[in-house]
């Protein structure tokens, strides 16, 4: 009976022991408060800059320059900010449901070699 008991203190301990490490792993680190509302990894392109809207407007190199409030002009006419993740990938954020819709990347690979379009006017 005696050992039982130390058995069972020493798992209880164990068990105390190893609880502040396995919630440590359960819960993802973040720096931005779970309850901030903002999107970690994300970030507002500068004005000028130019993101990908290949999935706009269905162009391969399809790209939007951002105006100087942070904004794109959409195939409609109407303009919405846009974010662009850290590897270029840009989004558009869907005010009423709060969804990113993928808007298109900065270096879209091409198709075709042979359709890679340049710019000549001088």
């Amino acid at each position: 009976m005696k050992k039982l008991t130390i058995l069972t203190a020493l798992l209880a301990m164990l068990l105390m022991a190893f609880t502040p490490l396995v919630l440590a792993q359960q819960t993802p680190p973040s720096d931005v408060p779970a309850d901030s509302g903002a999107i970690p990894s994300l970030v507002t392109p500068a004005p000028g800059s130019a993101v990908g809207c290949q999935n706009l407007y269905g162009y391969p190199t399809a790209f939007c320059q951002v105006n100087e409030a942070g904004l794109i002009t959409l195939p409609d006419g109407s303009t919405a900010p846009v974010f662009v993740q850290p590897d270029g990938t840009a989004f558009l954020l869907d005010e009423e449901t709060a969804i990113l819709i993928p808007t298109g990347t900065s270096s879209p690979p091409p198709e075709d070699p042979e359709d890679i379009q340049y710019d000549n006017a001088q």
